[in-house]
């Protein structure tokens, strides 16, 4: 099965902001392919940027204790 392709126009009204092509068209299976691709990718750096976030935390609060530590002396 092959499906027009879809552009997105931001300068275009409100609903009429995606546009199906008239002349180029995909095959679905290969839409679905690069949309499952694309997703898989959003989930990586997900899950890299929330590792990234847990370590800063983790680093925050070890620089707390130290300022913590320090003020006793």
């Amino acid at each position: 099965i092959e499906v027009p392709e879809v552009s997105y126009d931001e300068d275009r009204k409100e609903g009429e902001k995606w546009r199906d092509s008239e002349e180029r068209s995909e095959k679905f299976k290969d839409l679905l392919i690069k949309r499952d691709k694309a997703i898989q990718e959003l989930r990586e750096d997900k899950k890299h940027h929330e590792q990234t976030i847990a370590d800063l935390r983790i680093s925050k609060q070890d620089e707390d204790l130290s300022k913590k530590s320090w003020k006793t002396w």
